[in-house]
């Protein structure tokens, strides 16, 4: 089991081994023959007292007399069993083995413990190796033998301690496997959106080069003179927040600040540099002036307010439904009365007209359509919007 890890993650006869100590101290060695379910395979693992574990069989599992007496032995259906050394499904003297093997105990008493493997319907076999006395279970009297009792009631505990340490296991991985596939489900969603939103924003970044490209023609076709965007030009557009309606007039400004700046002959090809583009007075609102926003409070209802009826405004209108105050109030989430919208924008008619001067781009629909908004503009400023509605 690699360090770090859960210990309910890998193969649960694996871990055992590595707890063997908590669960039987004085136990001089645990051994285990199983099929192991990610390496669709038989595995035999053993530890001694106070050493590491050991999984070189591959001697005994290579030959096929010992697999055919393993699969036999993991056939037999008993829940635990006390045998000898001379009891398990096949014998290896030390001179036929080049390494020691988890059946050169002496004279053993050994308790076999079964449990039940999903993966091939057969037995996982656990061996414990006693001594045949209780001095396994740190009592004084450690020279009296284990009798048939003992083994049974200490067959029965140990079986079922394992037992339920291999299904709290099991249980805590199919349930961190359950939150796994959940957060693989979070983490391949997010990998989407985020594929999603560069496709979108590169290509919202190439209309808005091709959209200054054409318009560039335009003005060179104009002018009897080549100008063509440098490329720290173009990725400067490409990311341009701004509203598209003022690019033509930003390139505009760009070709009279590179001409007054370069004086250049009439033949030669104009080069508009990123520096020549002027983003700052076009800008649309940042992050800094968004929380400015959310510190006057009244401000901020003010403009939620016109963001409301704008928005509600824009869906009548594709719908060709007159902009009219019964409508736009139902179209609101939660729907409010014509009398009530009068009544906001007559409670907040300095805020808004205050806003609708700062912000000459937004609010577009209301501001020539809704006639609610239009009258009380006329109430605070009569001269001057009449002469602007007219």
């Amino acid at each position: 089991m690699k360090p770090g890890l859960f210990s309910f993650i890998g193969d649960e006869f694996e871990n055992v081994f590595h707890y063997s100590d908590l669960f039987l101290p004085g136990i001089e060695k645990i051994a285990g023959i199983y099929f192991s379910q990610r390496d669709r395979q038989i595995r035999i693992f053993s530890r001694i007292r106070d050493h590491d574990i050991e999984d070189s069989f591959d001697e005994v599992l290579q030959k096929t007399e010992n697999m055919v007496m393993i699969q036999k032995f993991r056939t037999e259906n008993h829940q635990f069993a006390w045998i000898k050394k001379d009891d398990l499904p096949f014998e290896f003297s030390p001179q036929r083995l080049t390494v020691p093997t988890i059946f050169t105990e002496l004279d053993n008493v050994i308790l076999v413990l079964r449990f039940k493997n999903d993966a091939d319907k057969l037995n996982d076999l656990l061996l414990i190796y006693f001594n045949q006395n209780l001095g396994n279970f740190g009592l004084n009297k450690a020279d009296k033998v284990l009798t048939a009792d003992h083994k049974i009631i200490i067959g029965h505990l140990l079986y079922y301690q394992f037992k339920s340490f291999l299904l709290l296991n099991q249980s805590n991985r199919r349930l961190l496997r359950t939150l796994n596939n959940g957060v693989r489900a979070v983490i391949s969603e997010n990998i989407s959106l985020k594929e999603q939103l560069n496709q979108i924003q590169a290509s919202y970044g190439d209309n808005m080069i091709n959209v200054a490209q054409q318009h560039l023609q335009g003005l060179s076709k104009e002018y009897s003179r080549t100008y063509i965007l440098t490329d720290e030009a173009l990725n400067k557009i490409r990311d341009f927040k701004g509203n598209l309606k003022h690019l033509p007039v930003i390139l505009e400004n760009a070709i009279v600040f590179t001409e007054n700046l370069l004086m250049l002959s009439g033949e030669e090809v104009v080069k508009i540099h990123s520096y020549s583009l002027d983003f700052d007075s076009y800008q649309v609102i940042e992050k800094t002036e968004q929380l400015t926003r959310k510190i006057d409070s009244r401000q901020s209802r003010a403009m939620q307010l016109l963001d409301k009826l704008e928005m509600a405004a824009i869906g009548l209108k594709n719908k060709n439904i007159a902009i009219i105050s019964s409508k736009v109030g139902q179209a609101l989430d939660p729907p409010i009365s014509a009398p009530a919208i009068t009544e906001s924008l007559g409670k907040n008619r300095d805020l808004i007209r205050q806003l609708l001067e700062k912000y000459p781009d937004k609010w577009e629909t209301i501001r020539k359509e809704f006639k609610p908004l239009i009258n009380q503009l006329r109430k605070s400023e009569p001269d001057s919007f009449k002469e602007e509605s007219a």
